[in-house]
C-alpha cells in the first residue's frame, strides 16, 4: 500500500511540475503578443531592467509592497527550482508571480486593475493595465531580490 501512494505522490509531483513548465512557457508567451509590455516598461541592458514608466508600475500597483510584504515567500518559490543561471531566475520569477495571482496577497493589486482603465499614460507612454503587465515589473524585482540573495548566480 505504501509503494502504490509513494508512486501516485511523485506521479502527482511529475505533472505537478511538467504544468509549471507549461505556464511558464506560456507566461512568456502572452507577455510577448504584447510587445509594448518589453519596450515600454523594460529595456535589455543584459540584465534586462525596468524602464521609469515600469518602476512606476510596479509602485502605483501595489506590486512591490506585494513582494517586499512576501519576499521570503516568493525567493523560497523559486529556490525549490535550484535556478543555476540569472535567466533561469528571471524566468522562474515570472513563473513564480503568475502562478499566484490567486493569492490572497495579491488582492491590492486585482482591486488597482479592475478600478483601472485599460490603459493609462506612465511617464508620457500608454501603458496598459492587466495581471500580465503588472506580474511582469513585479517579476523583474524580484530577479534582482532574489540575485542580490545569491550573488554568485551573477558571476
Amino acid at each position: 500500500m505504501k509503494r502504490e501512494c509513494d508512486a501516485k505522490f511523485f506521479e502527482h509531483g511529475r505533472q505537478i511540475a511538467v504544468s509549471s513548465e507549461k505556464l511558464n512557457y506560456m507566461s512568456e508567451w502572452i507577455t510577448q503578443l504584447d510587445d509594448r509590455i518589453w519596450s515600454v516598461l523594460s529595456k535589455k541592458k543584459s540584465p534586462r531592467e525596468l524602464t521609469t514608466v515600469g518602476v512606476e508600475l510596479l509602485n502605483i500597483s501595489g506590486g512591490k509592497e506585494c513582494i517586499d510584504r512576501n519576499s521570503e515567500f516568493f525567493i523560497h518559490s523559486i529556490e525549490k527550482y535550484s535556478p543555476e543561471l540569472p535567466y533561469d531566475v528571471e524566468r522562474r520569477s515570472l513563473d513564480v508571480v503568475l502562478t499566484n495571482t490567486n493569492s490572497s496577497f495579491f488582492n491590492v493589486i486585482k482591486k488597482f486593475i479592475y478600478k483601472s482603465p485599460e490603459f493609462v499614460e506612465l511617464e508620457g507612454q500608454e501603458v496598459r493595465i492587466s495581471i500580465f503587465s503588472i506580474g511582469f515589473v513585479m517579476s523583474l524585482y524580484l530577479r534582482d531580490l532574489y540575485l542580490e540573495k545569491y550573488p554568485n548566480l551573477c558571476e
